[in-house]
């Protein structure tokens, strides 16, 4: 599965769009929307865009997500704005279907009671705040690209959020790499930061220009402190 690469970031407070109603709603769930919460997916409206799993090895060929997929819980994995400066975020559905031995559902619980214990399989995630209605899983199969605008919540994002152990497990479940996860007391006091895909990471070590997608020659260039290393040949 693919990494969700961690680039420059930036505390960014959007005014949104549309009539003032709407540009509140946006400028509130981008002040909280942060890594680990779970805000409800409605059913999708006329003309809104498609949804479509992200991850290469989808087993639907990176799907779009159906009519069943909406009217779900979902948690948030990464927040970050694209290179046309939309907000964008990634998610995984929730269900509260177990499966059969049959038809089995990849999927990890989230524990209805909190556990000293770090998460695993048995345990299952733990919520820093909040609960869930009703035994819930989240599923294990599918990454969605979406945009947190049609998210709904009747309260603050980070209301109902995974423990920061839970959600690097979970990533660690789904073959992702962990975005930061920001102390929820710091984004109710100064609002989530999102982090900007238009710049690459720079490493402290190296700058891989491998995945920078240069390369000089035939051969392949590695830059660090100490300076360049050849690596060979692509």
């Amino acid at each position: 599965m693919p990494s969700i690469s961690h680039q420059r970031e930036s505390r960014i407070f959007q005014q949104g769009k549309g009539h003032n109603g709407n540009s509140s709603r946006r400028s509130r769930i981008t002040r909280e929307l942060c890594v680990g919460c779970i805000l409800f997916l409605p059913e999708r409206l006329e003309g809104n865009e498609s949804v479509r799993c992200i991850l290469d090895t989808c087993c639907c060929n990176k799907s779009e997500l159906d009519k069943e997929g909406y009217n779900h819980y979902v948690v948030i994995l990464d927040v970050f704005q694209s290179d046309d400066g939309e907000i964008r975020c990634y998610i995984a559905k929730l269900t509260s279907k177990k499966g059969t031995t049959r038809y089995p559902i990849d999927r990890i619980k989230i524990s209805q009671t909190f556990l000293a214990s770090p998460p695993n399989e048995d345990t299952g995630l733990f919520l820093e705040n909040g609960g869930m209605p009703r035994q819930s899983y989240i599923s294990l199969s599918h990454v969605f690209q979406i945009s947190p605008f049609v998210l709904r919540s009747n309260k603050p994002a980070y209301n109902t959020r995974l423990t920061e152990q839970s959600y690097k497990y979970l990533m660690l479940r789904l073959g992702l790499e962990a975005a930061v996860y920001e102390d929820t007391n710091i984004v109710k006091q100064s609002g989530a930061t999102i982090r900007s895909v238009s710049k690459p990471t720079i490493h402290e070590d190296l700058v891989n220009f491998t995945e920078l997608g240069l390369w000089i020659g035939s051969g392949i260039l590695e830059f660090g402190r100490r300076g360049l290393r050849f690596l060979g040949f692509g």
